[in-house]
């Protein structure tokens, strides 16, 4: 019999890749799944169409009443999926697109490992079939292949399907249910940005973890770009709110990293501080207060981890 997966999916205002994520999750091979869909409060036509278009039995809706983030969304969706009986716990954006097979593949993977395990990362590709750059796992062995395109030389008939991984992104993470509820859940109050990598690397620093070559996803995003410093510099003025989230939070992962990490991502500040005085070609002032706002917050942030108790699960 087929273990028992839940599926944790969040949205918000993005209807129509809604529609084609849910299309291709009940379109699968995999049948003894269920669907636990976070609405993060839309203003789109996303709440009509799950009513009139995806009354399944194998979807529970929520809305969360409010946009709690990425971060706030997955912590809600796993707090449900978590408090009825399942082996595994799949989670994804509104934008990840599953093939027939992608959850069939990382349950033979999960088996292939005896359930010795903490999480699984699917390949994910881009639209036009390339490794999509904002989700490429740091890979554990060989340092050669821990640069960002080590994937576009990847091929799992000579490489193998299973890599060890050190931590990932949401895109397609399938984890044991039984690592949730020792690990906790995943940090709400980080909102946005970074909190797969504290979540993942949460659980890789208590069971080995891998990359599954062979469960393909795909991540229909607008562009195949990663986030970076260049982003920063040139964003419009009306998203630059969320870098603030970015800053505070890496510096809550290198806290907790250990003095190294601390040392070095302060001196990512400083250099960051004078690529904005040298480089941004607009919004200096607002740049340099949003970052060091984000540092100092930093100092302070230190939220709790929530676990699942035994009555909720």
């Amino acid at each position: 019999m087929e273990k028992r997966v839940h599926i944790v999916v969040v949205t918000f205002n993005r209807c129509e890749l809604l529609r084609e994520c849910l299309q291709a999750l009940i379109s699968q091979s995999y049948e003894n799944y269920m669907i636990y869909l976070i609405n993060n409060a839309s203003t789109d036509n996303t709440e009509q169409m799950i009513q009139n278009e995806f009354s399944h039995p194998n979807i529970k809706y929520y809305n969360t009443g409010e946009n709690l983030g990425g971060a706030g969304g997955f912590h809600y969706g796993m707090k449900k999926a978590s408090q009825e009986p399942s082996d595994y716990i799949w989670l994804m954006d509104d934008d990840t697109i599953v093939h027939e097979n992608s959850l069939e593949r990382l349950t033979a993977c999960a088996a292939s490992l005896g359930d010795k395990f903490g999480f699984l990362s699917s390949n994910v590709r881009f639209t036009d079939g390339t490794p999509c750059k904002m989700n490429i796992p740091t890979l554990l062995q060989d340092p050669k292949k821990r640069g960002r395109e080590w994937l576009n030389q990847y091929n799992p008939q000579e490489e193998g399907n299973i890599l060890p991984l050190g931590h990932t992104t949401f895109v397609s993470f399938f984890v044991r249910t039984a690592v949730v509820r020792e690990v906790g859940l995943p940090i709400k109050e980080f909102f946005i940005w970074a909190d797969d990598t504290e979540y993942s690397l949460r659980v890789s620093a208590k069971y080995p973890c891998y990359f599954c070559g062979d469960s393909i996803v795909t991540h229909k995003m607008k562009v195949n770009a990663n986030t970076s410093i260049s982003d920063f510099l040139n964003c419009a003025e009306d998203r630059l709110p969320r870098y603030f989230y970015a800053y505070r939070n890496r510096f809550y992962i290198a806290r907790h990293q250990g003095v190294k990490k601390t040392i070095f991502y302060i001196g990512k500040i400083f250099l960051t501080t004078f690529q904005i005085l040298f480089q941004a070609k607009s919004g200096k002032g607002a740049k340099l207060k949003l970052l060091w706002n984000a540092f100092f917050k930093g100092f302070s942030f230190n939220p709790p981890v929530e676990y699942i108790t035994s009555t909720e699960a």
